[in-house]
């Protein structure tokens, strides 16, 4: 193609001579002929150099192909080297988070062991205010048993005073009988008796009128009153004498009613050493409950001390993870 536009282009520009169309022509022929031939080669020689060219342009584009893709590389671990620096500070924060994590589960066991330290609180209180009542309400019961048997031992002291005083009358009125058989010989030393005994009814009287039987003793010294006013005759002495007798009756009776009041003096005081033994156990068990207040202060003071920590671990965790989360948002 090349070629034909060659020879196409000699024709125009050198046309053949008139004088010797034909010689001048196959001259021109071989000279155009050479002349191609020299222009093809030259233009062979160019094409050459050309493909050599292009040959090497492609190689040149291979190779900044190749460079290329090598910057794409460079770049690609350029972002690689990031994404590593990124993930070795998410490592660094997952670090810290399972650090964080261990920490609250430690500040929840902890929180745990304070509600089961306050559980035992409020159930070793409750156990503690149960024993107190019960303690107390035992005592009540035994200081009202105490008080019933203080005076029911009074009663009965009292009781055995007066029998102890009716026995004492007794033996006087023994005596004032065996004086009133003595009056039947003798009305003179029968008077100075009965003045004498009469001195003792007085006495009988005063003693009479301390007495629960202040009643019966004082009617009995009446009716002595009477039986010595009438002592002048034998007659009166001798009524004097049976009436001395049913009193030495009396006295007997009396004397089985002290016996009855000693044996019951006795049951009291029986019934008061139990009663001792019973406060002896009062104040053991207030030993108990002193031991039990200073058991409950240890424990109180052993889990504020609980507390104390547990809150000083909270706010330093708190403190931890505000500083923690303020060089995560740092790094960020």
């Amino acid at each position: 193609m090349i070629s034909f536009f060659f020879l196409f282009f000699l024709l125009v520009l050198d046309p053949p001579s008139s004088s010797d169309p034909r010689s001048d022509q196959g001259k021109s022929e071989e000279e155009s002929a050479l002349e191609q031939r020299k222009s093809e080669e030259s233009v062979l020689e160019q094409g050459k150099s050309e493909e050599s060219v292009l040959e090497q342009g492609k190689s040149e584009e291979s190779v900044l192909e190749q460079v290329k893709s090598e910057e794409s590389v460079l770049e690609q671990g350029k972002s690689e080297e990031s994404v590593l620096e990124q993930g070795k500070s998410e490592e660094s924060v997952l670090e810290q988070g399972k650090s964080e994590k261990f920490v609250l589960e430690q500040v929840k066991s902890e929180e745990s062991v304070l509600e089961q330290g306050k559980s035992e609180e409020e159930s070793v209180l409750e156990q503690v205010k149960s024993k107190e009542e019960s303690v107390l309400e035992q005592g009540k019961t035994e200081e009202f048993v105490l008080e019933q048997g203080k005076s029911k031992e009074e009663s009965v002291l009292e009781q055995g005073k007066s029998e102890e005083s009716v026995l004492e009358q007794g033996k006087s009125e023994e005596f004032v009988l065996e004086q009133g058989k003595s009056e039947e010989e003798s009305v003179l030393e029968q008077g100075k008796s009965e003045k004498f005994v009469l001195e003792q009814v007085k006495s009988e009287e005063s003693v009479l009128e301390q007495g629960k039987s202040e009643e019966s003793v004082l009617e009995q010294g009446k009716s002595e009153e009477s039986v010595l006013e009438q002592s002048k005759s034998e007659e009166s002495v001798l009524e004097q004498s049976k009436s001395g007798e049913s009193v030495l009756e009396q006295s007997k009776s009396e004397e089985s009613v002290l016996e009855q009041g000693k044996s019951e003096e006795e049951s009291v005081l029986e019934q008061r050493k139990s009663e001792e033994s019973v406060l002896e156990q009062g104040k053991s068990e207030e030993s108990v409950l002193e031991q039990s207040k200073s058991e409950e202060e240890s424990v109180l003071e052993q889990v504020k001390s609980e507390e104390e920590s547990v809150l000083d671990k909270v706010m330093k965790f708190q403190f931890r993870k505000a500083r923690d989360e303020e060089g995560y948002l740092q790094i960020i």
